[in-house]
């Protein structure tokens, strides 16, 4: 009997390993990889990211993955140990993603939502939309969260038209209510190229944060940040840098807030919005 008790305990803990294994992508080491595209993480963007995919040759398409971020599904090619075999394969995916660039990944465990390695059947993707649509259940206690939400929201809406209305922008600041507990939309000019960057940055009420790169060559990652007593808003990475770069106020408005960025004491000249809203950054970032 207990002989067959191990046994059975044995095939649980194989099946829990290959069940993440297929749904997760095991970073264990330093990782390069190439990303061809981003989209919003719903139904619509899944589909997109399956279009986007579909682009490719065959042998291309081989080596391609659909991955879930926290705001956005991403599309990768490759997973390698060498940046040389990244930037060698590079050229061949600028034929069909012209914006296409190379990521450097830290150890992780990303959502895996299709490896294209393993095959595709748009039974399969249909299976995967459906999933994300909540059922009628969780539909009602959406809706009572959404409300419940959107009374919070204006209630901040009020307080922050008040303060943009007693302020001067000679004395504008940062506060905890403009950033703490939020998802931040960051876009900055991109030195590389025309137009600009923008980041999804979450600042959690522990004061650590994680950012995704929707548009632009930065690296996604994690840090802290913190709001001092003259208003400055510092994000770092690590200690080192915990008193180097912050940000500073000069605009704020209902929509978006204008930061001016010092890097060690030095005024930088690009101008740096913070959006509450993808689709409004989006907007600006296309008309830039």
């Amino acid at each position: 009997m207990d002989y067959k008790l191990k046994l059975l305990k044995k095939a649980f803990i194989l099946f829990l390993l290959l069940s993440f294994t297929n749904t997760y992508l095991l970073i264990a080491k330093v990782n390069y990889s190439i990303q061809l595209a981003t989209a919003k993480k719903n139904a619509n963007g899944l589909k997109f990211m399956q279009t986007q995919a579909d682009r490719l040759s065959l042998t291309l398409k081989r080596d391609v993955r659909i991955v879930a971020g926290e705001k956005f599904y991403i599309l990768y090619a490759l997973f390698v140990d060498s940046k040389l075999d990244a930037m060698m394969s590079l050229i061949e995916y600028q034929n069909y993603f012209e914006d296409a660039l190379i990521r450097k990944h830290d150890p992780m465990a990303v959502k895996l939502i299709r490896d294209y390695s393993k095959g595709y059947s748009l039974e399969t993707l249909e299976t995967e939309i459906k999933e994300i649509k909540i059922n009628k259940t969780e539909a009602k206690k959406a809706k009572i969260q959404k409300k419940k939400k959107a009374r919070e929201s204006y209630a901040r809406e009020i307080e922050e038209k008040k303060r943009v209305k007693n302020n001067s922008e000679k004395n504008l600041f940062f506060t905890n209510n403009m950033l703490v507990g939020r998802t931040i939309f960051i876009i900055y000019l991109d030195r590389q190229r025309d137009g600009g960057a923008l980041v999804a940055m979450n600042l959690n009420k522990d004061y650590s944060m994680k950012f995704e790169v929707a548009v632009g060559r930065e690296d996604a990652g994690v840090g802290k940040y913190f709001i001092d007593f003259q208003g400055r808003f510092y994000i770092y990475l690590d200690e080192a840098d915990r008193y180097g770069s912050y940000y500073t106020l000069k605009k704020q408005t209902p929509e978006y807030l204008i930061a001016q960025a010092w890097e060690n004491g030095v005024k930088d000249s690009n101008e740096i919005r913070f959006y509450y809203n993808f689709d409004k950054a989006m907007y600006y970032l296309n008309s830039l």
